[in-house]
């Protein structure tokens, strides 16, 4: 017989869902592999400030950054090389609003909690 849901509220142990773990790390930095885009790219690495978090794993994410993965000579071998794709914008420039990005959840390979 299965436990009843909300059964593990108190307890000290790390929850086993994924949608659960991440709902616990809520405003916490996160750093997302996406799937690539082709055979010469190996994916972008987003990172960021978690807001969401939904059902289907599509996440928000708030001042983030964002570098793409690239194969320098094509091949399967040759090590990923990161370069710039985007900067966010800084907290202190006011004109320019906040930097937020869906990511829907059908594109991420994973997401990792960047130490803070």
């Amino acid at each position: 017989m299965a436990a009843p849901a909300g059964s593990d509220i108190g307890s000290s142990r790390a929850p086993t869902d994924p949608l659960e773990y991440l709902a616990l790390h809520i405003h916490k930095r996160v750093a997302i592999t996406l799937a690539p885009k082709d055979d010469s790219d190996d994916g972008a690495v987003v990172r960021g400030t978690l807001l969401s978090v939904d059902d289907v794993c599509n996440v928000l994410l708030r001042y983030w950054t964002s570098t793409d993965s690239l194969r320098l000579d094509g091949g399967a071998r040759a090590a990923p090389q990161q370069r710039s794709r985007k900067r966010t914008r800084g907290d202190g420039d006011e004109d320019a609003g906040e930097s937020v990005r869906l990511i829907r959840g059908a594109q991420i390979v994973s997401i990792a909690l960047l130490p803070e």
